[in-house]
This record gives C-alpha cells, sequence and structure tokens, in this order.
C-alpha cells in the first residue's frame, strides 16, 4: 500500500499519491506563547497525524528545529475530542503546555472557527484534559486545563543536590520554603531566587542536575522569582529540563501552572492571576497567562497563551 503524501501544490491537502511510496508531511513552524507578536517559543505542529508511527513522529520532530513538536487528530466520531502527542529530540513526553497552546491555535486556523469561545477536550498520554479557545481582537487566545497539580517537599539531601546543580546558594532563595516538587503528570522542581537578576544568572551543572533529575523522576527545574504582587503577579522564570533533551526551554507552560499551584496553596486568598515571563537568556521573550482557583478542596489551573504561525514545512519521510 502507498504512503499518503502531503502535495504542497494540491489545495486538498493530503492525498494518496499512485505509484509514490513516500509521505511528504506538512509540518507548521509556530512560536508559542508569545509578547505581543514577539518572541515565544518555537515549536512544530502537525496536524491530520492519524497514521503516524511513532518512529515516523520523531523523526519529524529531530528534523522540525524546534524543542517541541505536537502531533494532533480529531477522532471522526466525536469532533470535540482532539488526539495528541508531543515528542522532544529525546523523545516522546506526557505533555507540553505551549505545545497544547500552539496546536490549537493552528488547528483554529486551519478550521477559521471564529466563535466568541469554543470548548473542546484532548487525549493526551496523563489523560482527558479542557480545551478553551477565546476568539477576540481578531485572534486566538487558547487556554489549557491541567490535571491537578500535586506539590511534595523534596527531602533536605535532595534539595542540598538540586542547589549545588543550579550552582545557587542558599542565601539567594527567596524564603525557606522557596522549594518544592510539583507535578501535573510529570515532576519538575520549582526553586524560587529572591530577584530576576539572580534568576538570569543561574548556570547550571547540567550533568549533575541530568542525573538528581533522572534519580527523582523529574522532567527538569524550574527556577523563578516574583517580581510584583499586585492585583496580577509578575514572574521571571527559566525552565532547564536536560532529561528530556531540552538544557533551556523557551517557554514551560506546565511549570508556569504548577508555580501558580503551589503559590496559590500558601495564600490566604482564593485565586490569583499571573503573568511568567520566559526566554528572555535565550532571546525569545515570551508570555505565560496563569489563572489559578480554589475549588472545594483542590486547586484548578489554567494557562494561555496566544501564538505566531512563521511558516510551514513539509518533512520527507523515508519510503
Amino acid at each position: 500500500m502507498d504512503w499518503i503524501a502531503e502535495d504542497p501544490t494540491s489545495p486538498e491537502g493530503n492525498r494518496l499519491l499512485p505509484g509514490i511510496s513516500m509521505k511528504r508531511v506538512k509540518t507548521y513552524i509556530v512560536r508559542a506563547c508569545t509578547e505581543g507578536k514577539s518572541g515565544g517559543s518555537p515549536t512544530g505542529v502537525v496536524l491530520h497525524s492519524f497514521g503516524l508511527s511513532v518512529k515516523e513522529m520523531q523523526y519529524i520532530a529531530n528534523r522540525s528545529g524546534t524543542s517541541h513538536t505536537a502531533f494532533a487528530y480529531e477522532m471522526p466520531d466525536r469532533s470535540s475530542l482532539v488526539k495528541i502527542r508531543f515528542f522532544t529530540p529525546a523523545g516522546e513526553i506526557l505533555n507540553c503546555g505551549h505545545g497544547t497552546i500552539a496546536a490549537h491555535y493552528v488547528r483554529a486556523i486551519e478550521l477559521n472557527h471564529h466563535p466568541n469561545r469554543e470548548f473542546l477536550f484532548q487525549e493526551t498520554k496523563e489523560g482527558i484534559q479542557k480545551i478553551e479557545i477565546d476568539f477576540e481582537d481578531h485572534d486566538y487566545q487558547i487556554w489549557l486545563t491541567l490535571e491537578e497539580v500535586k506539590i511534595t517537599t523534596p527531602s533536605a539531601q535532595i534539595t542540598e543536590r538540586l542547589l549545588d546543580a543550579l550552582n545557587v546558594s542558599e542565601p539567594d532563595l527567596s524564603s525557606q520554603n522557596s522549594i518544592a516538587m510539583a507535578s501535573p503528570g510529570s515532576n519538575r522542581f520549582l526553586v524560587g531566587l529572591k530577584t530576576s537578576d539572580l534568576v538570569n544568572q543561574v548556570y547550571p551543572n547540567f550533568d549533575q542536575l541530568k542525573k538528581l533529575d533522572a534519580a527523582c523522576g523529574c522532567i527538569g527545574c524550574f527556577v523563578y522569582s516574583v517580581d510584583q504582587q499586585d492585583e496580577q503577579l509578575l514572574v521571571t522564570a527559566r525552565m532547564f529540563a536536560p532529561n528530556i533533551g531540552v538544557y533551556e526551554d523557551a517557554i514551560n507552560g506546565n511549570s508556569s501552572g504548577c508555580l501558580a499551584a503551589f503559590l496559590l496553596k500558601g495564600s490566604t486568598t482564593d485565586s490569583l492571576n499571573m503573568v511568567v515571563r520566559q526566554g528572555q537568556m535565550l532571546g525569545m521573550n515570551g508570555r505565560v497567562k496563569v489563572k489559578a482557583s480554589k475549588v472545594e478542596n483542590r486547586i484548578e489551573v489554567k494557562i494561555g497563551g496566544t501564538v505566531v504561525v512563521d511558516h510551514e514545512i513539509y518533512i520527507q519521510l523515508g519510503s
């Protein structure tokens, strides 16, 4: 049987090309969680990805030139459910916040949907998650509701190893309780520092950090500072994730949501709004918007952002 091939000259998009045993897969290259129209995290997006094997998705992720690539397709019998998988050059990961935002933004553009608000669900390796698509001022804003974020405190020994791997001294910490392990499905460390300057000065020992992450079952470490505490928190952050092949992630939406859950858990308020600035050290200034609220005995977290589509490429798979 011949492969389904993408013909870039064809208005129909995917179609079977007789006698040609190869695939040309259309891949959008976008910037997710931008600051206005600038910055953001370069991300690959492949729609209509049904039928691609794990090996093929990994090949595309390796060739996209981005840190993360999202593969999405709709279930034929459930138009409100989108299946989505995420790959880095090092392999498949359970979920990706900015990859989710990127994929649903591209999907909304391709479908040319213009309702003021649309609700749907996505199925990832972590489970079923709610998506909201807002359309205002002629652009889309994508919101992802995270799985419940679980917060734990690392042991003193783990904390010491973590600070050593980050080359951070204890007096630079924002408080005695500024280090946590947070998971909406995948663990990551949260480390709070006193100022954004200290955050931007962090230079980890990646070999040590990778070994510690592997030992603790973590994808990486989210270093942050709370810079402004008005009605909307303003946070500066950096994400180091050598364990999944991303030494510094320009944007990490899920970690931004984890931080909101952590901060709200220790607060007397019932909700918070937050903007997390990331990517500054990579020249990719971006913004993740976060809404968190206490609902009964848990904390509900939504992360959001917008996207700029840069261009499309066609990645050819082998025969």
